[in-house]
């Protein structure tokens, strides 16, 4: 007959596998705290070494009750606009890529930081239209979060709020964030760091924007830039950008908040080869958002041809370098003083 009663858990065995466990519970205590003591140590050299500042980052920290205007945007704003340019206390929240859907997210999202907020200015063309910014990131989606949105907000299907929900939870947490910023710590950023230091490279930044000195070549003029647009965008993406955009006109209006769109610049060996299907797009938009916002309520200040640049002045065929900028922001300096001369609503 067979007795099983070896195969069956008492009390008596559990105190004899304790009994016989006892002399090496010093090793486990000291394998754990050994273990704990490494985690800790590369936490600690981990946290100092993903700290970064971004344009980004920076512009969400100098946000506050003096802000009176934010200029929402992709790279042309934080390239082409330098809020320290401006007599009226202004902040970018930009990002490269950006669509009108991140746009409304950005806003809600620092909404509550500019109580004395005035004025928002939008920016209008092509490239928020026709982009899928979430698509065209491919993962690397610290450029959006950096800026703090509403995820709530952001008009995207599930799946990808879940991974930008995941991604803020994780990677921007204190505690698990130094070891899973891998875009912040690779091989590339390693080495930009050992060689510049912990910032942006070779790349100036400053809150809110992105300071580019270089002067436009063959490589990277018009023609290079609209290539970028034409494999980078699509039309199908139009009709959501439009409608994410009223949204963010009404969402301003409802806050007696001022409301400018704003066409940057373009060398004109962007504007002159542009398709006439991309800039059909551009006033659709534009005859949607002054079919629904008749009269003043919207202002439009459309510079792309604007007088007084050179060839020198452009980084690109797509944007402004520093001296296009420092020229542009004359402009604008005006044009911000101007608008907030008048009474919010």
């Amino acid at each position: 007959m067979i007795d099983g009663s070896d195969k069956v858990f008492t009390l008596e065995r559990i105190d004899h596998a304790v009994a016989m466990s006892r002399p090496y519970r010093g090793w486990w205590m000291l394998i754990v705290l050994t273990l704990f003591v490494v985690l800790f140590l590369s936490w600690l050299v981990l946290s100092k070494w993903t700290q970064y500042d971004s344009f980004e980052t920076l512009a969400v920290e100098a946000l506050s009750d003096e802000t009176e205007i934010v200029v929402l945007g992709s790279s042309h704003v934080h390239i082409m606009t330098n809020p320290e340019s401006f007599e009226r206390p202004l902040m970018n929240l930009s990002a490269d890529a950006c669509n009108y859907k991140c746009m409304e997210a950005v806003l809600r999202g620092n909404i509550e930081r500019v109580p004395n907020l005035r004025a928002v200015v939008v920016e209008l063309d092509i490239v928020p239209l026709v982009y899928d910014t979430i698509h065209v990131y491919k993962g690397d989606n610290e450029r959006l979060l950096d800026l703090q949105p509403s995820l709530a907000d952001l008009d995207e299907d599930w799946s990808r709020k879940a991974r930008l929900y995941w991604q803020r939870f994780f990677e921007y947490s204190p505690l698990s964030g130094p070891f899973i910023s891998r875009n912040k710590v690779s091989p590339n950023v390693v080495r930009d760091r050992l060689r510049y230091g912990r910032h942006h490279g070779e790349e100036q930044i400053a809150p809110g924007h992105l300071i580019l000195t270089t002067v436009m070549t063959e490589d990277r003029d018009g023609d290079d830039r609209l290539e970028v647009h034409e494999r980078e965008g699509t039309l199908d993406q139009v009709d959501q950008s439009i409608a994410a955009l009223l949204r963010i006109i009404e969402y301003a209006r409802v806050r007696d908040l001022q409301v400018v769109l704003l066409r940057y610049p373009h060398h004109r060996t962007y504007w002159e080869q542009r398709p006439a299907s991309w800039d059909a797009e551009y006033d659709r938009a534009l005859a949607t958002v002054r079919q629904r916002f008749p009269g003043s309520e919207v202002e439009v200040w459309d510079l792309e041809k604007v007088e007084g640049f050179s060839d020198d002045d452009y980084f690109d065929g797509d944007h402004l370098n520093a001296r296009g900028t420092e020229k542009l922001g004359e402009i604008l300096n005006l044009k911000f003083n101007d608008l907030l001369a008048r009474p919010n609503g």
